[in-house]
């Protein structure tokens, strides 16, 4: 389905995840539409449609260049009972491009939630605490099988080597155990944290 049949008076073409914690934009779903009381997107030929009073908070965020990723922005909008749409930046047939319609699309969602008035949504910047931890979690696994492997090798090197590795998994996992998992942080939606939004030049000059 092309996004410009989706329902709602503004249509942003841009790729999407619906309801999965998956990491892997595709063209096929792709096309998300903002009316004054809806918000609509397709996912492979499906249309889905949730009133803006169902929103329970919208998240901004930047994701830094990895080894096969470029750095990108994603707008989460949560609408409770675990369903939530993922909307990036990330554009073009590998997510190579920078998608035009992102920061148009992330000030008319706020424009409208402020016009619809929705007091009780919240919005968030960064990272969630679950995020944080996750990460911190992984980061450790990794940490302590590096060591371990290395303390199984015979040279001495290797096995102070694996030490270091193994206290810095602890560090991990204690640093993950003692996160504040209430700490947040929000901003005004009529203020719009613009690095959150606009890509950074360096990197998109760089991709064109």
């Amino acid at each position: 389905m092309d996004a410009r049949k989706l329902p709602g008076q503004r249509i942003f073409d841009l790729y999407l995840l619906a309801d999965t914690w998956h990491a892997d934009f595709n063209a096929k779903d792709r096309g998300v539409g903002l009316s004054d009381d809806s918000i609509a997107w397709i996912v492979g030929s499906k249309t889905e449609t949730m009133p803006l009073a169902q929103i329970v908070s919208v998240r901004l965020q930047y994701m830094p260049e990895n080894e096969d990723k470029r750095a990108h922005r994603t707008c989460t909008i949560d609408f409770g009972a675990h369903r939530q749409l993922i909307v990036t930046d990330r554009h073009g047939r590998w997510g190579q491009k920078t998608a035009p319609d992102y920061r148009a699309f992330v000030h008319d969602l706020h424009n409208r939630l402020v016009a619809y008035g929705s007091p009780s949504v919240r919005y968030l910047a960064g990272k969630s605490p679950r995020q944080a931890r996750i990460e911190r979690v992984i980061l450790g696994a990794f940490l302590l099988l590096f060591g371990l492997v290395s303390l199984l090798s015979d040279p001495v090197p290797k096995s102070a080597l694996g030490l270091l590795f193994i206290v810095l998994a602890a560090v991990a996992f204690l640093s993950a155990m003692g996160m504040d998992m209430s700490k947040v942080t929000e901003y005004d939606p009529t203020e719009l944290p613009e690095a959150l939004i606009v890509p950074d030049e360096g990197r998109l000059a760089r991709t064109r």
